[in-house]
């Protein structure tokens, strides 16, 4: 449980930073 809710928290935190550095065809096919 504690995993499931630290990955689900962290998924949209590591995806800005991904978007704030280099916006990479992952980050558009998860929109």
């Amino acid at each position: 449980m504690i995993a499931l809710r630290f990955g689900t928290d962290m998924v949209p935190y590591l995806s800005q930073l991904t978007e704030q550095f280099t916006p990479t065809p992952w980050l558009t096919w998860r929109r």
